[in-house]
């Protein structure tokens, strides 16, 4: 493969320390970036709310992002419109929800379940879910389990948003209930012995996208030559965080200190258990279908009304061409 200069000559990318992160953390290790003439400066970022801000406002030039955050953006839900669009899909699967010991004993033990738990609560002390961002297949995946056991989110249960790092360590501290949250932290509270796993994503909503690579539209615009090196980066380092000869490797690296700084164990039983997928299934590539389940969710969660000029904005995000365009020049090189 040609190396050649691109300019500007340190890209920064956001990350939340989590398994989905993979994609970058690998194209820096195994040197695929370099090998594409980029200089990448990762950034770890304390929650998605940074993310989204960073990331519309400049400071940063792509990120790992939350799919559904990425189109709430150009909505303008909670923030600013931003013209964010997503040229590949990170991971598919990997969630789950985590119910604390106690509220699976008491759900055990309590005829009607979860529903009668909740309505014994005393007031002032309602059972807590946390999920990672309001727009996220985090929670559309709590909101399609409560509805299972007849319960609603913000009326029988309380739903609050936690940074994912922050998630395991306050079901442990009891402060939560239940947590819907990427792995590994949904593993760290079970390993711990403090959670008990409800539901997953791979197998609730199975292939269903949850990250992305985002970047804003006008820096796409400004910097073809760059979006394209840092898509063949990325889509080979998702194929060799999916290799399992690679899976050791890939642990170790996700475990230091620059990324999630937990057991290396912890990190492999995430990857082997949680369903988590980079480059297998759907893998990288994303499209309508994509966009149209994410419209659906966030118009069933009374987020967004549908329209004609909504669903163009949800596909407009969605930027197959420039996937395709770099996962051809990859099979040339």
């Amino acid at each position: 493969m040609s190396v050649s200069v691109i300019r500007p000559s340190v890209v920064r990318l956001g990350f939340i320390p989590l398994l989905d992160c993979a994609p970058l953390a690998v194209a820096q290790a195994q040197g695929f970036f370099v090998e594409e003439g980029l200089g990448v400066e990762l950034r770890p970022e304390p929650s998605w709310a940074n993310i989204r801000d960073k990331l519309s406002a400049g400071l940063i030039d792509g990120a790992h992002a939350l799919a559904p955050l990425v189109l709430a953006s150009r909505l303008g839900l909670s923030a600013p419109a931003a013209d964010l669009i997503a040229p590949m899909a990170l991971n598919r699967g990997g969630a789950a929800i985590t119910l604390s010991t106690a509220l699976q004993a008491a759900i055990k033990r309590t005829p009607g379940g979860l529903k009668a738990v909740a309505a014994a609560r005393p007031v002032g002390r309602p059972i807590t879910f946390g999920v990672v961002f309001p727009f996220s297949l985090h929670s559309h995946l709590l909101r399609h389990w409560l509805n299972a056991q007849g319960v609603e989110a913000g009326h029988d249960v309380r739903v609050i948003v936690a940074p994912p790092p922050q998630m395991a360590a306050r079901l442990i501290a009891g402060e939560l209930d239940g947590i819907s949250v990427g792995a590994p932290w949904n593993r760290a509270a079970i390993e711990a012995g403090a959670g008990v796993e409800a539901a997953t994503a791979a197998q609730t909503l199975p292939r269903v996208i949850d990250k992305v690579f985002a970047v804003r539209s006008d820096w796409a615009d400004a910097n073809p030559q760059v979006l394209q090196a840092l898509l063949r980066a990325l889509i080979r380092a998702a194929h060799w965080a999916d290799a399992p000869d690679n899976r050791e490797a890939l642990a170790a690296l996700l475990a230091g200190p620059a990324y999630l700084d937990q057991p290396q164990a912890l990190i492999q039983a995430a990857l082997e258990l949680d369903g988590v997928t980079f480059a297998r299934a759907d893998g990288p590539e994303i499209g309508d279908d994509d966009a149209h389940w994410l419209l659906a969710e966030m118009i069933d969660a009374h987020h967004i009304q549908g329209s004609d000029a909504v669903n163009s904005l949800a596909e407009a995000m969605m930027r197959p061409d420039l996937y395709a365009q770099a996962s051809a020049s990859l099979e040339m090189s």
